[in-house]
């Protein structure tokens, strides 16, 4: 879906191609671990963390993997490691990878809120910024239909994108 986001909206350098599909299939490379074996791992080697990511550590995949990214060579660039950091909450400073990434994660098809029809209907956002706000948007809808808290990462990427932030 990453690389099916990046030729939709014109991003994908062949070069750039590589990147993206490590990131794709990195990002949740600990996302099977278990939930205390991550919360023991981000404790041990002192992983920054959201509140959000304290409170529900099933998001703890994200920053491990990104932490373990780092380690290799083909990963360590700062652009993969950033995106697969925020592949699950957004960040203002995920960067055009990261803003990939985390539209890809949210719309994969085996999710219960996804559907084709619904795929195909965020993709009808004119550039990547509309459709983070779209997917954001869809994220908060479905948020609260749930009665889950929205991490403030997330809102804060929200209002980057309405005020005219760009991912670079």
């Amino acid at each position: 879906m990453a690389v099916h986001i990046c030729e939709h909206y014109g991003l994908l350098e062949e070069s750039e191609r590589t990147r993206i599909e490590l990131a794709a299939l990195y990002h949740d490379m600990y996302r099977e671990v278990s939930i205390r074996k991550l919360l023991l791992h981000t404790q041990e080697i002192s992983i920054p963390l959201t509140p959000e990511e304290q409170q529900w550590p099933s998001l703890l995949h994200a920053p491990v993997a990104a932490h373990h990214a780092g380690f290799h060579a083909c990963l360590s660039d700062s652009a993969i490691v950033t995106a697969i950091r925020w592949h699950t909450l957004a960040s203002p400073d995920m960067g055009m990878m990261g803003a990939v990434l985390y539209c890809a994660d949210y719309m994969e098809l085996e999710r219960t809120y996804m559907t084709h029809k619904k795929v195909k209907s965020l993709l009808d956002a004119k550039r990547l910024e509309h459709l983070v706000k779209r997917v954001l948007e869809d994220h908060f809808e479905h948020s609260e239909k749930k009665r889950r808290d929205v991490a403030e990462t997330t809102f804060n990427t929200y209002r980057y994108i309405i005020q005219g932030g760009r991912f670079r």
